[in-house]
């Protein structure tokens, strides 16, 4: 079967998604919407990169651009014939996979292309509406992304697969116990330390996480907290480490290797995430493999994961005293406490999020799509 994995760029899941691809038995494709040259578009083996027609490579993502772009996208629908196309997110990929008319189409959300992108405009809505219409199933990585999907375009049930992404269990894992981690850092034991891992974006709630950190630490001089990631917002970040009140309690690591980061989790305290919008987020599973509570924003998407004061906490997105409440009340926990909620969470990252296990039904869809698309066109 040959499958074409249409996408926006190349990011850590997308490479994740082609790792797995490229090991079943199928012949697979890769075009991404947005070029871009160097190390990162070394592609796993046995998949085959799909090229835009010169003299030009889309231009932008916008609903125009990807209408200008359709003509050379139908020339690689052409020159690869697919048994199944694999697209997402909605705006552009998806938009386009359904202007083309092709079956069977596997429509992947990233979450934000359902929960937030739809509410931009009528325009936004409209094309959310017309890819879910024209898909042969939806992906999709939560409850709450499954039922804005609904709510947009009614979709028969069997025709949506909802399942989380999920981590790889043996690089996430919980580190040594308290005690065994060395200096964290430089910090040592006695301080707790809270870990990010989003980029520095204004989806990803940067602002809200700097200042709750900052009033938080205004009453527990102990806390420290570990910011992993770059993006737009490195100015804002820059200028809020520069702060002589806050000397010594912050950590930059900036832009980090996908198989760099279980280190950075093993040595942390909890895990923390003020993000806007999300779908099942995959740094959060992450968070729960490695034995990790956590402080994250109250959305429907993380209420599938974290029950307050059980095994985290909430906090209403861009409220930075109700997240510092709750990073503080997190902080005072006894060390028996916290290692409970770890365990637990492992345990819920165990069986719910195994990528190992979860990928498989994809690969299932893939395959139940294809022999569809056969019997109705022999």
């Amino acid at each position: 079967m040959r499958i074409l994995y249409f996408t926006r760029a190349y990011t850590v899941h997308d490479a994740r998604f082609l790792r797995e691809l490229a090991a079943s038995p199928h012949e697979i494709w890769f075009l991404p919407y947005f070029q871009a040259g160097g190390a990162e578009w070394r592609l796993p083996d046995r998949v085959q990169r799909a090229r835009w027609p010169l003299p030009a490579a889309p231009a932008d993502g916008s609903p125009d651009g990807a209408v200008a772009s359709m003509a050379a996208f139908e020339e690689i629908l052409s020159s690869v014939r697919p048994d199944v196309l694999h697209a997402g997110p909605i705006q552009p990929c998806g938009f386009m996979a359904a202007l083309s008319g092709f079956h069977p189409l596997l429509l992947m959300s990233w979450g934000f292309d359902v929960l937030m992108e739809p509410e931009a405009s009528d325009q936004a809505r409209w094309i959310a509406r017309f890819a879910l219409r024209n898909a042969d199933m939806l992906l999709c990585d939560c409850r709450a992304v499954r039922e804005k999907a609904s709510a947009i375009h009614p979709l028969d049930q069997d025709r949506v697969l909802e399942l989380p992404w999920g981590v790889d269990l043996q690089a996430f894992r919980p580190g040594p116990p308290a005690g065994e981690r060395g200096t964290r850092f430089g910090w040592g034991e006695e301080a707790f330390v809270i870990l990010s891992t989003r980029a520095w974006e204004p989806i990803y709630g940067t602002e809200t996480l700097l200042r709750s950190f900052r009033l938080a630490l205004e009453s527990n001089r102990r806390l420290r907290i570990v910011l992993v990631g770059s993006g737009s917002l490195s100015p804002l970040v820059s200028d809020f480490v520069s702060d002589p009140e806050l000397r010594g309690a912050v950590h930059l690591a900036g832009a980090v290797a996908h198989e760099e980061l279980p280190p950075y989790f093993q040595q942390a305290d909890l895990y923390l995430s003020c993000s806007s919008v999300d779908g099942t987020s995959v740094s959060l599973l992450e968070a729960f493999a490695s034995g990790l509570p956590a402080v994250v924003s109250d959305l429907p998407s993380n209420r599938e994961w974290v029950l307050p004061r059980e095994n985290g906490w909430l906090a209403p997105a861009g409220q930075p005293q109700d997240f510092a409440r709750a990073i503080l009340e997190a902080a005072a926990q006894d060390r028996g406490r916290l290692d409970s909620i770890g365990r637990a969470n492992r345990k819920v990252a165990e069986a719910r999020a195994n990528w190992n296990a979860n990928f498989p039904r994809i690969l299932s869809a893939y395959e139940n799509l294809a022999a569809a698309a056969r019997v109705i066109r022999p």
